[in-house]
């Protein structure tokens, strides 16, 4: 959902991953890794991405959790 969520933030803000790696600081393998799932950023990443987005932290994390699955 992380995921999800950063992607629909920075298209809102017509921001491409490029230019969202140059701000942040990261890099751009790092954030397409993020983007695809492949890797949990720490919180210094995602702090890091919120500043580059202008946006707080929590706006990050603004999505429903889908429900549990009981097994």
């Amino acid at each position: 959902m992380l995921a999800k969520r950063l992607k629909e933030i920075h298209s809102e803000k017509d921001i491409s991953q490029e230019e969202l790696a140059y701000r942040s600081e990261i890099t751009l393998s790092q954030i397409a890794r993020i983007e695809t799932v492949k890797i949990n950023p720490t919180v210094s990443t995602i702090l890091k991405i919120a500043r580059a987005l202008e946006v707080q932290p929590s706006e990050l994390f603004n999505f429903e959790l889908p429900p549990v699955k009981n097994e």
